[in-house]
């Protein structure tokens, strides 16, 4: 039975002989990556005295999670002007920043607080105050549907990345508020959503 490791959001390691080689495996996931190692050993390990063991795999594992973290976190802050929003952010005064909701609903992307941490020390705690504005965004419901509606708008319509990542974010946010609320413009929405989930 697979090991569990904890690597990236998780990961689960295998091992085997196939032949009488040494082999790991590693299946690891970051965000909405999924990432696979399988690494065996080579013809001339067991002459050489080279054994393959997990530890070997676990740096390599780790360089690759970093890696798509970054590529994730470039990918949410080029969507919907989220670079723009990070900035504006930055500079807003805390009293004000809830306004920018309205005016860049990206920020209400749930990616983008890590993706914002991950512009440099200067942007973790704009990461942290925008954690926290996420959640009391929903404080005044018909405000915050209005803007995570048109946050799926955006997402829907982005010209900027791959277009059924972009559907699935919005998929995945209508489908969470539509538990929470009984308005059947969500039903609607989700069922655009699965259409460009689903397009070839």
């Amino acid at each position: 039975s697979p090991a569990m490791l904890p690597i990236a959001d998780g990961a689960r390691a295998w091992a085997g002989a196939p032949g009488g080689r040494a082999r790991q495996c590693l299946l690891f996931r970051v965000g909405r990556v999924v990432a696979r190692l399988d690494v065996s050993d080579g013809p001339k390990a067991a002459r050489e005295l080279q054994a393959l063991k997990r530890a070997h795999l676990l740096p390599y594992a780790e360089a690759v999670a970093q890696r798509v973290r970054r590529v994730l976190a470039q990918y949410w802050l080029a969507i919907g002007g989220g670079t723009v929003a990070a900035q504006k952010l930055l500079h807003v005064q805390p009293r004000k920043a809830e306004q920018l909701l309205a005016e860049y609903p990206i920020l209400l992307l749930p990616e983008l607080p890590t993706a914002i941490a991950s512009l440099g020390a200067g942007y973790e705690a704009i990461s942290d105050r925008l954690a926290v504005l996420q959640g009391l965004a929903r404080s005044n419901w018909l405000v915050y549907r209005q803007t995570i509606r048109a946050l799926v708008r955006i997402l829907l319509d982005e010209t900027v990345g791959e277009p059924r990542v972009n559907a699935d974010a919005a998929l995945r946010l209508v489908v969470a508020h539509r538990r929470l609320d009984a308005d059947h413009a969500w039903a609607a929405l989700e069922t655009e959503c699965c259409a460009r989930t689903n397009a070839t």
